[in-house]
């Protein structure tokens, strides 16, 4: 039995998409066990988004080649030189996004839930994202136009992608459940 963490974000509680993220989980098999309504702080956000230089790199790298798929100039639309600061400035913007609305904080159990979790989430990037995944059921948010906006890629939810990402997740975003 395994435990994950799915966060849906503020754009998903605004389009009224809990209930298609919760029973798309239950659907497939797994058991919700942890639930909360709640508004994100920086500090949790700056916790569950570390500075870590993997995923700045990672998150930076993939943006770019978002940008370069659409033909755009990414270190003019981005002003960054490299995909570590490109990553920084999501991390920043992802602080913002989680910050600015009501978020739903779900634990979510059973036989290899995380990648089951994250096979139904579908890929970061909506465009990228399966058709029948949340994101690429539910998504239409481009890369190119978080950029030109200079907000986060609205994507609708978070999932933890591996069992020790959840663990340490769940930690942040549900400390007074996490020993239970």
């Amino acid at each position: 039995m395994e435990t994950t963490l799915v966060i849906v974000k503020p754009d998903g509680v605004a389009r009224g998409l809990v209930g298609t993220v919760i029973g798309r989980l239950e659907r497939a098999g797994l058991r919700l066990v942890g639930l909360r309504l709640a508004r994100a702080t920086r500090e949790q956000v700056l916790a569950h988004y570390t500075d870590d230089p993997e995923w700045l790199e990672n998150a930076g790298s993939r943006a770019i080649a978002a940008l370069r798929d659409d033909g755009v100039d990414w270190r003019a639309l981005t002003g960054c030189q490299s995909a570590s600061d490109v990553g920084r400035l999501i991390r920043m913007r992802l602080v913002d996004y989680l910050c600015e609305g009501p978020i739903v904080v779900l634990q979510v159990a059973g036989p290899s839930a995380v990648g089951r979790t994250r096979r139904i989430v579908g890929a970061t990037l909506p465009l990228r994202a399966e058709a029948g995944s949340l994101r690429g059921g539910h998504c239409a948010d481009v890369v190119t136009a978080s950029f030109r906006e200079k907000r986060a890629l609205w994507n609708i939810v978070h999932a933890s992608g591996d069992a020790a990402e959840a663990r340490r997740e769940i930690g942040i975003w549900c400390a007074d459940t996490a020993s239970r």
